[in-house]
């Protein structure tokens, strides 16, 4: 058995918000793909006023000034996700109504599933609740439905001994499937 009690940071909600909607494995393919066609109209763009510009025969430097206005068009909604994203789980954050996540929470991982005690609740997971396992640099996350996860900061894992512990318990519950759920 492995007990761990933390409370969710701002900044921990904000990482598990964009790992989900733009860092996970099927998500980076997906934005590449949703870019794709950006770059196809783009390209048919320039191609168009490079011909205009020569078949002219005075072409001018402001004929190509639109090339640049349109490539920004095209990208700055796609550069400018992330940092949506982090205001959007900020403002989820700072909301009072939200503040239970926020709240500090025993986290109990036993054989028999994972309770997560705090001064308002207790839940109890079954193994077979979480539907995937997802490990970043800083977290694990442990899915129960797509978009909303058990989310375990790394750095609230006290020893070595306790990391030993939850990995063990980790790998002898969760399924296969869970453990490859990003891959498929």
């Amino acid at each position: 058995m492995v007990s761990l009690r933390y409370a969710l940071t701002p900044e921990d909600f904000v990482n598990f918000s964009v790992y989900v909607q733009l860092d996970a494995p099927g998500k980076k393919k997906l934005f590449y793909k949703n870019l794709r066609p950006l770059i196809i109209i783009f390209s048919i763009v320039c191609i168009y006023n490079i011909s205009v510009a020569i078949t002219s025969q005075s072409a001018k430097p402001f004929d190509f000034i639109g090339i640049p206005i349109i490539l920004f068009l095209l990208l700055f909604p796609t550069l400018s996700a992330k940092p949506r994203l982090k205001k959007q789980a900020l403002k989820y954050a700072a909301n009072p109504e939200n503040a239970a996540v926020f709240n500090i929470s025993d986290h109990i991982f036993s054989e028999t599933g994972v309770v997560v005690k705090d001064a308002v609740k207790e839940i109890k997971f079954q193994w077979s609740a979480f539907i995937k396992k997802e490990e970043t640099a800083g977290y694990i996350y442990l899915f129960i439905q797509s978009n909303y996860a058990l989310i375990i900061p790394k750095k609230v894992i006290r020893s070595e001994v306790e990391k030993e512990q939850l990995e063990k318990l980790l790998a002898q519950n969760i399924s296969f499937d869970a453990e490859l759920g990003h891959l498929v």
